[in-house]
């Protein structure tokens, strides 16, 4: 089992943004919301950005606990 590390807060936030972008692309498709669609871009582009950041501390803590 892996030694207990902290993701600072980066699981959290990328399930925050996940919510936020179910949310305003079922608004936008079902409702034909236009702000929605806009909200729902940024929501991925947010979720990239943490993904990679992610990404870096997962790689990083497999590699220093050899």
């Amino acid at each position: 089992m892996a030694a207990n590390h902290p993701d600072d807060g980066l699981r959290q936030r990328i399930e925050a943004q996940i919510n936020e972008y179910q949310e305003n692309v079922s608004k936008f498709f079902d409702s034909g919301n236009k702000s929605a669609g806009a909200r729902a871009r940024k929501a991925l582009l947010e979720m990239t950005k943490t993904g990679k950041e992610l990404r870096k501390k997962i790689q990083y803590i497999k590699n220093t606990s050899k």
